[in-house]
């Protein structure tokens, strides 16, 4: 997976962050936008101490397609 740096991460839109801290990969949800202004604390290094977590990184969320035979155009 490849992670874009946390200067360029918008809160406000769904997406995967990685915790440095613990070595995993979380769901992001814009609903903690509001906090993640609030709270998170950039350090010199482009880390991001926000909850208990070291934020590294981000990547896109994965979109989801539907199979062709679960699409109907009778609405």
């Amino acid at each position: 997976m490849t992670l874009h740096p946390m200067s360029r991460f918008d809160p406000s839109k769904p997406c995967f962050v990685h915790d440095r801290a613990g070595g995993r990969t979380i769901p992001w949800s814009p609903e903690w936008a509001p906090i993640y202004c609030r709270y998170a604390r950039e350090h010199e290094s482009g880390l991001i101490d926000f909850d208990g977590l070291v934020l590294d990184g981000w990547s896109d969320a994965p979109k989801t397609q539907l199979p062709p035979d679960c699409v109907s155009d009778d609405i």
